[in-house]
């Protein structure tokens, strides 16, 4: 996932065209736009904010990379909760195996708060009871949903009106990028296939998959959708929380890694 970003994606957009990786809050942007947890929440680009749209699910997202010459795999996974109420704050719960987020011997638990009525992001760390507040502005509104260029070796296939769970209004878009063989040092073609499903109505990207033979496969999925509802999440610091304040720069983009511990 390092290799690509976050589709940079996830940056806060993520090169289609360039088949970066996959859209998943824990890893880059996704059609359309967002960065990893960019302000805005999972699905969306940096700063997006969406009001008059709540939801709650649970999330899931792995990625698995496999070593030349046998030397087996890489895997990063993240679990967790979404959920976004009418006002448009945002609610991101992610435990982390592997990857810039998990502590070094194990899992950590990570939950990303954005609170556009307030004008702030949180980044919250419950194992240490801390919580990092910093700037937020949101994005300008409008389209903002991004097309690859005309690219001879890149197919995009697009349909609507698919269903996913409970959702009867999916976008689905299919790319896929063909490199010929000696164009970047490859002795053979490489084929990378990248398929996204939106919902308009919702505003977010409820899965992802990509294949990659440079980087292996990575998939993302929201599950248990439960549409006009929350669930009950609490999108403040919870009470008893060290809430330290930082600047950063871009105020509508992902935060930083916390340090390795």
């Amino acid at each position: 996932m390092t290799k690509a970003i976050l589709i940079a994606a996830l940056s806060s957009t993520a090169v289609l065209a360039q088949m970066g990786p996959p859209p998943g809050p824990g890893f880059h942007d996704r059609f359309g736009g967002p960065g990893p947890f960019g302000p805005g929440g999972p699905g969306m680009r940096p700063g997006q904010v969406v009001t008059n749209a709540p939801y709650y699910a649970t999330m899931t997202e792995q990625s698995v990379e496999t070593l030349p010459n046998g030397g087996g795999t890489i895997t990063h996974s993240v679990n967790g909760i979404v959920a976004r109420d009418s006002a448009g704050r945002t609610y991101v719960q992610q435990t982390s195996t592997g990857g810039p987020f998990s502590s070094g011997t194990g899992s950590r638990t990570v939950i990303f708060l954005i609170d556009p009525v307030a004008g702030y992001a949180y980044t919250l760390y419950p194992d240490k009871n801390e919580a990092i507040q910093r700037p937020f502005k949101a994005a300008p509104a409008g389209e903002h949903r991004h097309t690859p260029p005309n690219d001879p070796n890149v197919n995009v296939s697009k349909s609507t009106g698919g269903t996913y769970q409970n959702l009867t209004d999916i976008e689905t878009t299919t790319i896929t990028r063909t490199i010929p063989a000696n164009t970047i040092g490859n002795s053979a073609t490489l084929t990378s296939t990248n398929t996204i499903l939106y919902s308009p109505s919702l505003q977010i990207v409820v899965s992802s998959s990509r294949h990659d033979p440079r980087f292996g496969d990575s998939t993302y999925a929201l599950n248990g959708i439960l549409v006009g509802s929350t669930n009950n999440v609490s999108f403040s610091v919870p009470s008893g929380y060290t809430i330290k304040t930082e600047s950063w720069r871009g105020h509508n983009g992902p935060p930083p890694p916390p340090p390795q511990e």
